[in-house]
């Protein structure tokens, strides 16, 4: 059954097409807060409010704080631990820092820009960056790993671990400190009457230049502040590190685009690793320059990327990108798990994997990664699937994502009561040993759909909010789609049935990797032979 994207992807199509008008035909790019270019900063935010706009349909009405007394008081109770682990890092992170600073580190070092999120790993394996680490290993004695501030309980967990990282918190609190008597007021918008003028007299077709001004000034309202201190912590760290080359993931988030635009400003090179899905139907590498522009760009120098699709994507969107600025890789993490299963034996690391966690080992296991945003939806096929097939025939294992939080509890309540269900987080097992493990995975979209693929483990996908994104980057038949709980059971009892037709799915999924993750060739060697490239 072919899904339905129509409602999703209009609202897609018009906030990218607003987006585009915006961008080539307004004075967008010339706004600036503090000598900050702030439309690059928020142009991501301000295409989710679209986006929420548009698939609302509620018209024009500007936002508003509804929250209760209780409700922001909850809000507030929730900072305190927040703020107290923020000075901790903030502390530990000036030690580390001086420590860099005093040591006979070689001129021109390389900063790693990390996150606490992808710093994982299963309980007796130790932890280690999931992007990173490869390539930071061989590259340690002139580098130093930075570490960006989350505000969540996975900062508490790298305070606790990770013995090598320089927190970030410590240059944001030192940048506050320094910036604090002129955040008072919302800094003033430069640029702002040239784009009221250029954008009366465009038609933005189903909203009003107007209503799209008061959503845009919202969203810089809401960020300038957060931005300035993000610059000037990032020129501070450069200052004290004076650093040969940056290496990053997420460039289009406002922390790596504050270091970006520092980093552009001194001539230092920035290399990417890929991070996510890179679906056409976001814009994190589509910009629409103007013929002639002259203005900044805080973007990389060079993206590494996990196969031709993603490369493909990333030029045939936007007009920022040469092909050399894109360079395929494959992904570290992947290929180093590929060459231990070569190792170790599919049957041998299935078996071990099973004992681990407690699965019998003649049962169905379907491995369903979650995310916040759609796990409420997941949850109606889980219990379906649960209600629908033999007790003795099918185990569940659900893989919260980090982010997450303890939010899995809420939305999967019904379910983790049900013996046949097993929660299980990174500290728990590899999702790599997971997913070899299983018979089966389902989701909504993440990279991880097509890391199952090139792991020969058949993946479904949910018809659930942001599934559009999956259906972007494969054909259909490369994966399988459910659009309904029923149809959801008919194709986990196929799967636990037909080994043909099971096979037949892992064939196709398998090829159709290889156009997302190059093969035959060292990524974490293309990848250091690419920074030393930039440094020359």
């Amino acid at each position: 059954m072919k899904p339905n994207c129509g409602a999703a992807s209009t609202a897609f199509g018009q906030a990218q097409s607003i987006i585009r008008m915006l961008e080539t035909e307004c004075d967008v790019w010339a706004l600036k807060t503090r000598d900050i270019p702030i439309w690059w900063f928020v142009r991501d935010r301000f295409y989710a409010q679209l986006l929420k706009h548009f698939d609302s349909g509620q018209g024009e009405t500007t936002p508003t704080n509804t929250g209760s007394v209780f409700e922001n008081l909850s809000h507030l109770l929730s900072i305190c631990p927040k703020a107290t682990i923020f000075a901790v890092r903030s502390l530990i992170g000036m030690i580390r820092l001086m420590r860099v600073e005093k040591s006979q580190f070689p001129k021109e070092s390389i900063i790693f820009l990390s996150l606490s999120s992808t710093f994982r790993g299963a309980k007796g394996e130790g932890l280690s960056d999931m992007y990173f680490d490869p390539i930071y290993e061989v590259i340690s004695s002139k580098s130093i790993l930075i570490e960006r501030t989350s505000l969540n309980e996975l900062d508490f967990r790298s305070l606790l671990l990770r013995k090598d990282a320089v927190f970030f918190d410590w240059l944001l609190l030192r940048a506050l400190l320094k910036l604090f008597p002129n955040l008072w007021r919302t800094p003033r918008i430069k640029g702002w009457r040239s784009l009221q003028v250029t954008c009366q007299s465009i038609d933005f077709g189903g909203i009003s230049s107007g209503h799209l001004l008061e959503m845009l000034q919202s969203v810089i309202d809401g960020s300038s502040r957060k931005v300035v201190v993000q610059v000037e912590a990032s020129r501070m760290l450069v200052q004290a590190v004076n650093p040969g080359a940056i290496i990053e993931i997420c460039s289009y988030d406002s922390a790596p685009r504050a270091m970006n635009l520092v980093a552009k400003r001194q001539g230092i090179p920035i290399v990417e690793l890929q991070h996510g899905i890179g679906s056409s139907l976001y814009i994190v590498y589509s910009y629409w320059l103007p013929s002639g522009y002259q203005g900044e760009k805080p973007v990389p120098d060079r993206i590494m990327v996990f196969g031709e699709a993603f490369k493909k994507t990333i030029l045939g969107n936007g007009s920022i990108f040469a092909p050399e600025n894109i360079v395929v890789a494959g992904f570290p993490r992947l290929s180093i798990f590929l060459n231990k299963l070569e190792r170790e034996g599919r049957d041998l690391l299935r078996k071990k994997t099973r004992r681990r966690v407690g699965l019998a080992q003649d049962v169905f296991v379907l491995t369903v990664t979650s995310i916040t945003a759609t796990s409420s939806c997941m949850n109606k096929f889980l219990k379906e699937a649960l209600r629908a097939l033999p007790e003795d025939e099918i185990a569940i294992c659900i893989k919260p994502h980090p982010g997450e939080g303890n939010t899995w509890k809420r939305s999967y309540r019904d379910l983790i009561q049900d013996p046949r269900v097993t929660i299980l987080k990174d500290r728990d097992i590899d999702l790599y040993d997971l997913l070899v493990a299983s018979d089966a995975h389902a989701t909504v979209c993440s990279t991880v759909f097509l890391e199952s693929l090139a792991l020969g483990v058949p993946t479904i996908i949910f018809g659930c909010p942001g599934y559009q994104n999956a259906l972007e980057v494969v054909d259909e038949g490369e994966i399988l789609f459910v659009n309904d709980e029923k149809a959801f059971v008919a194709k986990l009892t196929k799967l636990a049935g037909d080994a043909a037709y099971r096979q037949e799915v892992v064939s196709r999924g398998m090829e159709a990797a290889k156009r997302f993750f190059a093969v035959g060739s060292s990524p974490v060697e293309t990848i250091i032979r690419e920074i030393d490239r930039c440094q020359q």
